[in-house]
């Protein structure tokens, strides 16, 4: 199982940098962003678990155009035809997802599903069995030109 989860992390994280941090003086000082309100927090939960549920349910049927449909360029360009299907084959089959929660910070959205997958034993000495095994998805949502769009999303 360590070595699913290792091929998925190295395969399947998609990190783009989300905010620079400048440390120093006051002129270094940025406004916090001013705070969601109730409708734009619904906005965005609601979007980042459709966004999440259609990810994931990609990957679980071997979709690649329907995995990266809401994408920015940016990411569709780190995680490629080959690279999914890489990703996929790591993973093992997905048996099923179910959203855990999400965390609120003032510039990112999170959303965490628990994801079971099964794979044939890699050893000779478990030839023949199936194993199963738990990940965590996660997808992270920011604002940018006035619009959310994903910002990240893997597997941990």
């Amino acid at each position: 199982m360590k070595r699913l989860i290792a091929a998925v992390v190295s395969s399947a994280a998609m990190v783009l940098p989300l905010a620079g941090c400048k440390t120093g003086g006051e002129e270094a000082a940025v406004s916090p962003p001013a705070p969601m309100t109730q409708s734009e927090q619904e906005e965005v939960r609601k979007l980042g678990i459709g966004y999440g549920e259609e990810i994931l349910a990609g990957f679980q049927s071997g979709n690649y155009e329907a995995t990266v449909r809401h994408f920015p360029e940016e990411l569709k360009q780190r995680l490629t035809g080959k690279v999914f299907s890489e990703t996929c084959k790591g993973l093992g089959r997905i048996v099923r997802y179910e959203f855990l929660t999400e965390l609120q910070t003032p510039l990112i959205n999170s959303y965490l599903w628990k994801v079971t997958v099964e794979r044939a034993a890699q050893s000779e000495k478990h030839a023949g069995k199936v194993i199963t095994g738990d990940l965590l998805f996660s997808l992270r949502i920011i604002k940018k030109d006035g619009r959310y769009q994903i910002a990240a999303c893997g597997f941990n």
